[in-house]
């Protein structure tokens, strides 16, 4: 399995490199991180309670802040493996003093081993859902869970990964758990192989900030002749003028 999903790489790489050649002409800086695509980086010392969290972008990046933070409260050990450039500058902003960043890795065998021996992680999460037949299969062989958390399958992906289902039934079956966003996205993994699938809902909402301080509302109340002792009922409309 993971030599077929490497031969079907190789043949993929001349539009792979066409696209980065194009990418360039248009005067689009190029990637970064080479080493770490192919999997070298620093060796992490061992640990029983090391989570990686894979997150593509920015927008995944962000949405593990609450995640995270309740990780290193319960003394978990924490890496986070980014994909693009701006994914892993966020990433930096907001977990590299107390975590480590790395990026993640081109899925290629080789490349994947590599990864998961110097990380030694005891559980991978993928935030939304990366599905990569090699990581998901070499995590299986060695015995480390496979979890999708805030998942989330567009019908655009979804016609995608139906496209290559026959190969990727048994990559979305060997994932341990899976967390979507709804039901909808759920029927649709569920479709594709996914096995243990479940509806949690997003994670957006669990960095929502809630505070009863609003700067400038005493100021206001007293313009307006609020008394802020007593319960204020506000009635307002969305119609147009």
């Amino acid at each position: 399995m993971l030599f077929l999903v490497d031969l079907l790489y190789i043949l993929f790489l001349p539009v792979l490199l066409a696209w980065a050649a194009l990418s360039r002409i248009k005067g689009h800086p190029p990637r970064k991180g080479l080493k770490e695509r192919l999997g070298y980086g620093k060796t992490l010392e061992p640990s029983t309670k090391r989570v990686l969290l894979h997150a593509v972008s920015v927008g995944e990046v962000n949405a593990i802040r609450t995640l995270v933070a309740d990780l290193k409260e319960s003394e978990y050990d924490v890496v986070i493996c980014v994909t693009t450039d701006s994914g892993i500058k966020r990433a930096e902003e907001l977990y590299g003093e107390y975590h480590t960043v790395t990026r993640f890795p081109l899925d290629f065998s080789f490349a994947i081993k590599r990864f998961i021996k110097r990380v030694q992680p005891s559980i991978i999460a993928l935030v939304e859902l990366e599905v990569w037949p090699n990581l998901i299969g070499i995590c299986k062989q060695k015995e480390i869970p496979v979890v999708v958390i805030n998942g989330r399958l567009s019908l655009r992906s979804y016609k995608r990964y139906k496209f290559a289902k026959c190969l990727l039934r048994k990559t979305f079956s060997r994932i341990s758990a899976i967390g979507m966003q709804n039901e909808e996205y759920a029927t649709r993994v569920r479709k594709l192989g996914g096995k243990n699938v479940c509806v949690l809902g997003t994670m957006k909402w669990d960095n929502a900030v809630l505070t009863d301080f609003v700067e400038g509302a005493e100021e206001l109340a007293t313009q307006l002749g609020i008394d802020t002792t007593k319960p204020l009922v506000v009635a307002g409309s969305t119609a147009p003028d």
